[in-house]
């Protein structure tokens, strides 16, 4: 194919390269595309090792790219590529400090991406900005708060500064215990659980999301009464410190139980 569009080109310069050089980058497009949907498809497999990040897909497509155009010029119109080449490498000084921003959020992106230190939903704080990591392109890092909203971290930024990982799930622990004079037939352990239970999932609720089946535990008979506590799951990155006094507050509300010092 390409010693057709060579000759081409010769009978007919100006309009065979011009549909020489259309001809080889539609191939390339196509070429383009089919490799990036199989190099998706490879990187969300389950027993892949790499992260699936769009800034993979996006240096292979750029490589393509250059091969094609590089294609282009050398069998349409006869342009020497590797003496471009070697003037791009004369002025690459130039070139990198003009772009020094770009090629460090690039940079900084290879390296998340390869070091893995980052992976997609992973739940991260970055500074006062928590969330979810959504992707890693050739220039930003993008992280999605609980509100919804998309946060963009420059690359060179997120690989140089300190984060902090989190679970999927904060267990949230709120003692209590329960004096045996409130415990009756009319009040029984079991009723009295339910209704911590209850209202800990009411206080909890209303500051961060539920996640699984909260439980209250009774720990130990002892002779003052029976020490407790209610476990919730909450998703929630700061989950302790914003769960943990109103939940204890409602808890200290009921008649029938005391907060445990």
């Amino acid at each position: 194919m390409m010693a057709s569009i060579e000759q081409f080109t010769n009978d007919w310069p100006v309009i065979g390269g011009l549909v020489g050089t259309l001809l080889i980058l539609v191939i390339t497009w196509a070429i383009e595309r089919v490799v990036a949907h199989f190099v998706w498809k490879f990187l969300k497999r389950d027993d892949n090792d790499f992260v699936a990040y769009t800034i993979i897909v996006n240096i292979i497509k750029f490589f393509i790219w250059v091969i094609g155009i590089a294609a282009a010029l050398d069998y349409c119109f006869k342009i020497d590529v590797t003496g471009i080449i070697a003037a791009l490498g004369v002025g690459g000084i130039a070139v990198s400090l003009g772009c020094k921003d770009t090629i460090a959020n690039l940079i900084g992106g290879i390296q998340i991406t390869l070091m893995r230190l980052i992976k997609p939903n992973d739940r991260v704080l970055y500074g006062d900005v928590l969330g979810r990591v959504q992707d890693v392109t050739w220039r930003h890092t993008t992280i999605r708060n609980p509100q919804g909203d998309i946060e963009v971290i420059p690359n060179s930024v997120m690989n140089t500064a300190s984060f902090v990982h989190y679970p999927d799930i904060v267990r949230v622990e709120a003692p209590f215990y329960v004096s045996p004079s409130r415990v009756s037939a009319e009040h029984t352990l079991d009723q009295i659980a339910d209704e911590v239970k209850k209202v800990a999932e009411e206080a909890a609720r209303a500051v961060e999301p539920l996640v699984g089946e909260t439980v209250v535990i009774f720990t130990e008979s002892q002779a003052y009464g029976y020490p407790g506590k209610v476990l919730l799951y909450i998703e929630g990155i700061n989950a302790n410190e914003r769960v943990i006094d109103p939940v204890v507050r409602a808890i200290a509300n009921l008649d029938l139980v005391n907060v445990a010092g």
